[in-house]
């Protein structure tokens, strides 16, 4: 039985070498040394392209969120100094603001009376305002 299991392995490896043989090899090499090549430019492209954002975007994206951080610490500081100036009492901005608050105040009252004019006499923005003397004419 040795003889015959001998040559039975001996035909099994004959087939697999005879496929072995039969695949294309050269063109598998071929293609892989091309794929590899491929990958080799798209590493070195890559490498270039995050070289480039170093050098380039980055430092600009620092001084950005510089510009940035130092308008927000402004913008805080003046929000602190405006509080401060509101709330102290007898300030000249809460002068200015009372006397503001006043002139709005006077400005909404006399257009009130204008208002209330024109709803009593309508004819009197054509004809303007009427004499109590002569009665209107």
């Amino acid at each position: 039985m040795v003889p015959s299991a001998l040559a039975d392995i001996e035909a099994k490896l004959g087939t697999i070498v005879d496929k072995i043989g039969d695949m294309p090899l050269e063109a598998i090499g071929n293609n892989l040394r091309k794929d590899l090549e491929s990958l080799d430019q798209s590493l070195i492209a890559t490498r270039k392209l995050i070289t480039n954002a170093d050098e380039q975007v980055v430092p600009g994206l620092k001084t950005a969120v510089d510009d940035a951080h130092r308008m927000l610490v402004t913008l805080e500081r003046a929000g602190n100094n405006a509080d401060a100036s509101l709330l102290q009492s007898k300030s000249a901005t809460q002068e200015e603001l009372r006397a503001a608050l006043q002139e709005f105040t006077g400005a909404a009252r006399s257009l009130r009376v204008l208002l209330d004019g024109l709803e009593r006499q309508p004819s009197s923005l054509i004809r303007g305002k009427s004499d109590a003397t002569t009665g209107g004419k």
